[in-house]
């Protein structure tokens, strides 16, 4: 029985993109030029990274017009805040404060006997703690000028209930009237001071992190600027990983497009595709900064998760390319490439950022803002994975035809519900026959399936970050097994056992690269010390390899049983 195809769209873009490979190929140095100087100018925007930072956990990690907001609203607005007779009771947000814990280490006062030394080192340790003098320009302050203010005449009322005696109820009690620790609170204004406060709070920081201990007192000490500050270093801590990170990426990718013949080694290739991913980086999170969007610190896993697409789509380029007539022009050799690999490229790119858009729709402005760094960093990889790359690629077929040593190449170059179907509609518009579409949706839920099921094995919970993994998980699932379906139905093989094994001769090495990398881009994660961190590398762990292990073993077979994917009936 005859099969419907909709290869209505997918013909003409592939003869579209032959005529642009065509066009690459003539001009090559426009395409390798003008992305660089893009990617400078687009990334000087990271002047404006210090201004975009926004990682207030609240604001962040928050639902926006959450219950919680609109009723800490209706207290606001029920019992508003007098500065004149401060009371923690009435704060409703978390204060401007500090706080220590001194805990004696021997001797313990009692309340019969409050002039021990260790009781003097508490007062000592207070005085000391209210006159840090902080000095801000010309003018310095201490705690007692930013203190907030209390009025002794008007204490706060406590609600007091009816004694009640249970001592007849109770056996063996054993009172103890000595003291092991004692709770310091300072709290400052929340007016205009505000700005002081915090300074007030950041030199209180410094000088308890010098000491735990302070005249014979072991302290511990805590602000309400802690948290924020611990929050942010957990980014920096990840900054040197980046360096490993590309570092891991370059080697793999040079050391797998080794070849013997010392003319058609693609090692410059391969470090190059990596280059343009970190363009793509520098280009889309410069160019969101130019813009103003807040860069919050989840965003820091963006560059890992786009070098690993980059590579992705560079060996899928490579192995088309070295499909094609060594003895043609390499201008045609780059139209031939793109024929074959650019649907490829380009219905992943569409599934991972109509993934990353619709993430756009939640609540959480973390989760935006990653998703909106994210897909427009995936769609920069995209065009320069067909500029940039592909211009060297023609450069590179240049020196092979020519009989030089690849050496010789740095005299020529100096340098879940609503995504499923998205999905789905991607796919039956771009992949030219719609039940093979249908196997690469069941696929995206297998390995969503997959994910979530591991997850609970490997202790994962489903919060705010696992669930920013999972919006992607949907649209990376899909690449894999979109490169072996598009190659399964495009084969002109006769029988469904030979188009599934073209597919996986022309691509399963590509994958096999592309899933290595991947995990390779984020296995330093796995080092972190932050939870936010390692939970990404988890995720993504498991995505890279139930999807790898879909598209090259599951798909296959589907299709193998299932021959009408392609141009007739398998045996």
């Amino acid at each position: 029985m005859a099969c419907c195809h909709t290869d209505c769209i997918e013909e003409p873009l592939s003869k579209l993109f032959k005529n642009f490979g065509r066009l690459v190929g003539s001009h090559p140095y426009w395409f390798l030029i003008i992305p660089i100087l893009a990617s400078a100018a687009l990334g000087s925007g990271f002047y404006f990274l210090k201004d975009r930072e926004a990682n207030d956990i609240e604001e962040q990690f928050t639902p926006l017009n959450g219950p919680a907001k609109q009723e800490r609203q209706f207290v606001k607005e029920n019992f508003p805040y007098d500065e004149l007779t401060f009371s923690s009771q009435r704060l409703y947000t978390e204060g401007t404060y500090a706080s220590l814990i001194a805990v004696f280490k021997s001797n313990a006062p009692t309340n019969a006997d409050f002039q021990t030394a260790e009781f003097d080192g508490i007062i000592n340790l207070d005085k000391k703690v209210t006159d840090i003098t902080v000095r801000d320009g010309k003018e310095q302050f201490t705690f007692n000028d930013i203190r907030a203010n209390r009025n002794e005449k008007a204490p706060a009322t406590e609600v007091i209930f009816p004694g009640l005696n249970l001592s007849s109820e109770f056996g063996g009690i054993y009172r103890n009237d000595s003291v092991l620790a004692v709770r310091l609170f300072y709290y400052a204004q929340e007016d205009d001071s505000s700005r002081k406060a915090h300074l007030w709070l950041e030199e209180f920081l410094k000088f308890f992190s010098s000491s735990s201990t302070i005249n014979g007192v072991e302290v511990s000490y805590f602000t309400s600027l802690s948290r924020q500050q611990e929050f942010e270093k957990n980014a920096e801590d990840v900054i040197p990983l980046f360096t490993i990170t590309y570092f891991l990426a370059i080697t793999f990718s040079v050391v797998s497009c080794m070849r013997l013949d010392c003319v058609r080694n693609k090692v410059w290739v391969a470090a190059f595709g990596v280059l343009s991913a970190g363009l793509a980086v520098l280009s889309s999170f410069g160019m969101m900064l130019y813009i103003g969007v807040p860069f919050v610190m989840t965003v820091a896993n963006s560059p890992f998760l786009i070098l690993g697409i980059g590579v992705d789509d560079m060996f899928i380029l490579i192995s088309c390319w070295q499909q094609t007539n060594v003895h043609d022009k390499v201008e045609e050799r780059l139209a031939d490439t793109y024929k074959e690999a650019a649907i490829s490229i380009t219905i992943t790119t569409l599934t991972d950022v109509l993934a990353f858009y619709i993430g756009l729709m939640t609540p959480f402005r973390s989760v935006r803002s990653f998703c909106l760094y994210t897909s427009t960093a995936i769609l920069f990889c995209y065009l320069y994975s067909i500029t940039f790359f592909g211009a060297f690629l023609v450069l590179n077929g240049r020196r092979e035809n020519s009989n030089r040593h690849w050496l010789t190449l740095s005299n020529t170059i100096q340098n879940i519900g609503v995504t499923t179907a998205v999905m789905l509609l991607i796919s039956l518009l771009l992949i030219p026959n719609p039940l093979c579409s249908l196997w690469v949706t069941f696929s995206i839920a297998s390995v969503i399936v997959g994910v979530a099921g591991f997850m609970a094995l490997w202790d994962v919970n489903l919060d705010t970050i696992s669930m920013i993994i999972l919006v992607v998980c949907i649209g990376f699932s899909v690449d894999f097994s979109a490169h072996i379906s598009y190659a399964f139905v495009s084969s002109s093989k006769p029988s469904a056992n030979e188009k599934a094994v073209e597919a996986l001769f022309s691509l399963g090495y590509p994958i096999v690269q592309g899933a290595v990398s991947t995990i390779l881009g984020v296995v330093v994660l796995s080092a972190a010390e932050s939870y936010i961190f390692r939970t990404f590398f988890k995720i993504m762990f498991l995505v890279i390899l139930f999807g790898s292990f879909h598209g090259i073993m599951f798909i296959p077979v589907f299709l193998t049983f299932f021959g009408c994917c392609g141009d007739s009936n398998g045996d």
